[in-house]
């Protein structure tokens, strides 16, 4: 064996020079040498002591790491040994390098962990009290427990949730919680008291480990999941909030918590200072989080311990009313204290003058009303002047952008008070509250002038910098920089505080709708003025953006009607006033606009599409009684008189947009999104089709000028919403008559279009750009004009269109362009992917017809030829372009077979190759792909297992006829496929295997099957898995056997199902399964689990259909259970 003195040579020099080329060889020497497993941890025992040498000994613990992580297998003495001794190290240790002492403790919390359940969650408080508590007065013995009990909460989290299911890590957390955490936190709370009492010397360093151990354990999640909302009623949790989400905490924690003595402490210790302060106040945020119904809960539990059984009824009726009288009395004097440090807080700046220490406490503002009630806080001695100093502390905020998540936290807090001002009673006034509110607003709309003031500014600095460095390398300045131009990107400030603004608007409704009002007002007459007078002063600029802000928040405003302060005419009468004023402004723009070619900015546009979706979404299309409301208000301020004039407005800001080249992307989609709504209700869709010049865009179409024709990456999907969103008008046409006569005006122009292509793809003549853009944007708007087919009288109408001529166009131009132009492909097969889309069951041919067939053959035609093509240039095509292009083959073909729009036996019947051959070769183009790439891109992935389990499904001969490598690769997919974490991957190799499982069962294993056919494949398919894959089942039902057993696939379906069929079908692997387990599992536990295993089989072995599946999965919950007890090792 390698001797110390060696070792201690060695890990020198492997510290010693990080660099040396040696070192690889050093590490490979090392584990090499020193002994695996349990002979490592005697090597490690002996060792340890008898070097001082830093760096082996940090070596020692971290293969001593590796080796606790790899399931080193201990018993409980010898994991009790090993806790012990490196307990007692640490403590002769203390002064030893800290990244000694990391490692150390990094294995301690390991080794607890590990072995929690079976051994540590019995022993850790006598193991503490021990090596810890005895000497705990110590500073550094203090410093050394807070640090290990860091780890300790920090890894069970990391290890736990990593290794256990779900049920196992809420078992193990409430565990962890009774018997660890309760104890450590109030250990902790006591030594924050002794550090303020200079019960001990205070230390920076100890002060840190607590606080935060304190956050480690007031986050811990105890459920497992922090997407749960919700605990049970019955459970041993109660809700504890954290930001928008609500974790859990066990209920016998609440009088540990909720303590006043203990919110003064953490405040005494605050000193404003920007780590620790910020430490503490992130503590101070989690007890605010804690729900104020905990006091309830303590005072029931107190009940109980307090009366005795032989009580009389009076007895405890007086008692009862005792202890709530005692409990809203610490309840308020927790809130009061709460309330009162924080005034102090407020009123001395130099303590909140940090950014880190403004963000903690904006949470506990807004976490303290979002876990008690408003109402409740109103009463407590200075709440209104509390509530003066955090709006100027908003304020603030709102004026420094640096500060924005505080400002978030702090805007969510206004909205909870907001929220909160109609539970109010007449006890209660709420005017001094919705006047601050109003501050507020004001304040927030004028700081995103500011704000963009700021982004220009340093946008123009950077602008500068670039030019100057441009011209030392001797290039020309540039010039007529494009503007900078305010944008509300979805991480804009204003939209993500938009909900606030909301809520704070509908605090005090008309108040507010008149405040914005009259700022409307006077920022619009400014802005008309400037406009007039083609002014270039740069406030012009942000009197646009404070119109578009006040125009969001019209939009957003307006149409609420679940306010209890407001009745339904009051409510719609100040809707009436916004809807006008913006009405007035809209027309008033799009005059001007007309006459003068002048471009407005992108923000106000943006703002008014918004406007105009909300006034669409409220009222437009709604019956309610607020519908008529809305127009007899608004006739009374202009001569919009009805739902139709409305209309016209909106659909003409839309052609008006949709034709100015100044429009940007955004405009574009904001207004076809605007369009499509429209066109999507039936109400708004009926008066378009009345109004006057529709007709003239039905039938010329092409000969308006959009600028979004003009095919590029950005607009070119513009095009096909476009057409669908106007077939889809055509299709709502109820007169038959006129909806053909319309359909037929509107192919018109592609009719035209068809015709110059075909004569190009005969003439072989050379592509120009301007014939590829002709033929992308055919492409775009015949697929946009499928998309609309929302029926079958939609689709046969179209298909009667398009076969077989325009059809046969795009099998020509995917054959044509592959090499030249892989972009025209993908479009084109994205045509075949919808027109293949069965959708609302649109695809339904009458049964007399043969289109049905006709569609099927021309899609299998068409991708079959072009498969043929990209398997002969698969090593030129692009990587990416070719792996999206096979994507798209897989989902073409999957759509196909799956829209059940054919007897897929007519190929057989009529021996028509083209099926057969078509699947063979995209099966063959997809198994070209690597597994890791096919992983990498989920498109391709989630198209290809669907495409496998439709095969199997029903054509499964097709797979079998493959050569045996294919038909095994593709039998080692779905294998990996059932593990994936995606539960509809997993759903669709279920479906495959099961399928698979059936045939082989019905023909291979049936000995009376007398199809011939059927056996000869059947035959072959047994082959094949004996070619290479002779324990396929076994195997199979081997993964399926962990991932019920071991893993949260449990509840999944079909995993079950098909696990139940494996078992009747082959009852002799599940013995296998046995076989192999015991291999893992310690010699003394294998009778026991054989017995489970025996068990199990006598009650299922007469289980061979499916009424018995309730049954069987009963039986495996138990055995489940059972077999779970066992070391977990064996996963």
């Amino acid at each position: 064996m390698i001797t110390l003195k060696t070792l201690e040579t060695l890990t020198s020099d492997l510290f010693g020079n990080v660099l040396n080329n040696e070192r690889e060889e050093i590490e490979k020497f090392l584990n090499k040498e020193i002994p695996t497993n349990l002979r490592f941890i005697e090597f490690f025992l002996q060792t340890l002591p008898l070097t001082d040498q830093d760096s082996l000994q940090f070596y020692l613990g971290k293969k001593l790491e590796y080796h606790l992580m790899n399931k080193v297998e201990l018993n409980q003495e010898e994991q009790l040994k090993l806790m012990n001794f490196l307990l007692c190290y640490l403590k002769k240790q203390k002064k030893k390098k800290y990244f000694v002492i990391q490692k150390i403790l990094q294995n301690i919390s390991i080794i607890i962990n590990t072995w929690w359940q079976n051994t540590f969650q019995l022993e850790i408080t006598h193991i503490f009290n021990n090596h810890f508590f005895d000497e705990f007065d110590d500073l550094e013995t203090q410093k050394l427990f807070y640090q290990c009990c860091n780890l300790v909460v920090e890894q069970f989290q990391i290890h736990t949730i990593e290794t256990e299911t779900l049920l196992e890590y809420k078992e193990k957390a409430i565990s962890f919680s009774e018997t660890f955490l309760l104890q450590v936190l109030q250990m902790s709370f006591n030594s924050l008291h002794q550090l303020l009492s200079q019960v001990i010397t205070f230390d920076a360093r100890l002060l840190e480990l607590i606080l935060d151990l304190q956050c480690k354990i007031l986050s811990f999640d105890y459920n497992g999941d922090k997407l749960i909302k919700l605990a049970d009623k019955n459970s041993s949790l109660v809700n504890f909030h954290l930001d928008n989400e609500i974790i859990l905490v066990p209920k016998k924690w609440g009088s540990v918590l909720y303590n006043s003595n203990l919110i003064q402490l953490l405040f005494q210790l605050y000193d404003g200072s920007e780590m620790m302060g910020s430490k503490i106040l992130k503590v101070l945020s989690f007890l605010a989080s804690l729900d104020s119904n905990q006091f309830d809960l303590i005072i029931k539990n107190n009940d109980r311990n307090s009366v005795n059984n032989d009580d009389n009824n009076i007895n405890k009726n007086n008692n009862n009313n005792h202890n709530i009288h005692k409990n809203e009395h610490e309840k308020i004097t927790f809130y009061q204290i709460f309330i009162d440090e924080l005034l102090n807080i407020l009123n001395n700046n130099r303590v909140i003058e940090y950014d880190s220490n403004i963000h903690q406490f904006s949470r506990i503002l807004y976490k303290l009303l979002l876990t008690t009630k408003l109402i409740d806080l109103y009463h407590l001695d200075n709440f209104l002047l509390f509530l003066e100093k955090i709006m100027i502390l908003t304020i603030h905020t709102s004026e420094n952008f640096e500060l924005f998540n505080s400002e978030y936290y702090l805007l969510k807090f206004w909205s909870k008070v907001s929220d909160s001002i109609g539970t109010f009673t007449n006890k209660e006034d709420p005017k001094p509250i919705r006047m601050l509110l109003n501050k507020i607003l004001n304040s927030f709309i004028f700081s995103i002038i500011g704000q963009f003031k700021e982004e220009e500014k340093d946008r123009e600095q950077g602008q500068e910098q670039e030019q100057e460095q441009e011209q030392g390398q001797g290039q020309e300045k540039i010039k007529n920089q494009k503007e900078y131009e305010f944008n509300f990107g979805e991480d804009h400030r204003f939209l993500i505080n938009l909900n606030s603004m909301i809520s704070i608007i509908h605090s005090d409704y008309p108040l507010s709708i008149e405040l914005l009002l009259e700022l409307f007002a006077e920022i619009k007459k400014n802005y008309q003025k400037m406009i007039k007078n083609n002014s270039n002063d740069p406030e012009f600029k942000y009197l646009n953006i404070r119109l578009s802000i006040i125009i969001y928040l019209f939009s957003f405003s307006m149409g609420r009607k679940g306010m209890n302060y407001l009745n339904l005419n009051e409510n719609v009468e100040l809707d009436s006033k916004m809807i006008n004023e913006i009405i007035i402004f809209i027309e008033w723009n799009e005059s001007f606009f007309l006459q003068t070619n002048f471009s407005n900015y992108e923000s106000i546009e943006i703002s008014i599409l918004k406007f105009l979706q909300k006034l669409n979404m409220h009222y437009l299309k709604s019956t309610n009684k607020s519908h008529s409301i809305i127009f007899e208000n608004i006739n009374k301020l202009t001569n919009l008189d009805d739902q139709s004039k409305f209309i016209f407005l909106i659909l003409n800001k839309i052609i008006n947009n949709l034709k100015s080249s100044n429009s940007s992307l955004q405009i574009i989609e904001s207004s076809l999104q605007l369009f499509d709504d429209l066109a999507t209700n039936y109400s708004t869709s009926q008066i378009i089709l009345k109004i006057e010049n529709i007709e003239n865009l039905f039938e010329n179409h092409h000969n308006f000028q959009f600028g979004f024709f003009q095919i590029n990456d950005e607009t070119s999907k513009c095009r096909s919403i476009f057409y669908k969103i106007l077939t889809k008008l055509i299709f709502r046409e109820e007169n038959k008559m006129i909806l053909t006569s319309r359909f037929l005006s509107f192919i018109a122009p592609f009719q035209t279009v068809a015709t110059r292509i075909i004569k190009f793809l005969n003439s072989n003549t050379r592509v120009d750009q301007n014939y590829t853009l002709i033929i992308i944007g055919f492409i775009k708007d015949i697929t946009g004009i499928v998309k609309a087919c929302q029926d079958r009288l939609s689709f046969n109408l179209i298909f009667n269109w398009i076969y077989p001529d325009i059809i046969q166009i795009f099998t020509h131009i995917l054959i044509h362009f592959l090499n030249l132009t892989p972009i025209i492909a993908k479009k084109c097969l994205k045509f075949w992917n919808e027109l293949t889309n069965n959708a609302k069951n649109r695809i339904k041919f009458e049964s007399s017809s043969p289109n049905g067939i006709y569609l099927f053959k021309e899609v299998l035609n068409s991708i079959y030829q072009y498969s043929l093509k990209l398997e002969q240039n698969f090593e030129s095509v692009n990587n990416t372009n070719k792996l999206q292009l096979i994507s798209l083959l897989q989902q073409i073909l999957f759509r196909a077979l799956s829209g059940n729009y054919i007897n897929l036996g007519v190929f057989e019947i009529y021996k028509e190759n083209i099926l057969e051959n078509t699947i063979k070769i995209i099966l063959k183009l997809s198994l070209q792909i690597n597994y890791s790439q096919l992983l990498n891109l989920p498109d391709l992935y989630h198209n290809f297992y669907s495409l496998i389990s439709i095969l199997f499904k029903l054509l499964i001969q097709h797979l079998i006829q493959l050569d045996s490598d294919s038909f095994n690769t593709i039998l080692n997919y779905l294998l990996d496929g059932i593990a994936l974490p995606e539960i509809e991957i997993n759903n669709y190799c279920f479906l495959s295997l099961q399928n698979l499982l059936q045939f082989y069962k019905r023909y291979h294993l049936n000995k009376y099957c007398k199809n011939n056919k059927k056996l000869q494949w059947a035959s072959d398919l047994h082959t094949h898995i004996n070619y290479k894959n002779e324990f396929f089942f076994l195997n199979l039902l081997n993964s399926l056997f962990h991932l019920l057993v071991f893993n949260h696939k449990f509840d999944d379906s079909q995993i079950f199902d098909l696990f139940f069929s494996l078992i009747n079908t082959f009852p002799s692997n599940f013995v296998q399964i046995k076989d192999l387990l015991l291999k893992k599992l310690p010699t003394q536990d294998h009778q026991q689990i054989s017995n489970l295993f025996e068990l199990f089989f006598n009650r299922i072995e007469n289980f061979n259909n499916s009424s018995d599946v309730n049954k069987f999965k009963i039986h495996l919950y138990s055995f489940r259970k059972e077999i779970r007890k066992f070391d977990l090792n064996i996963k």
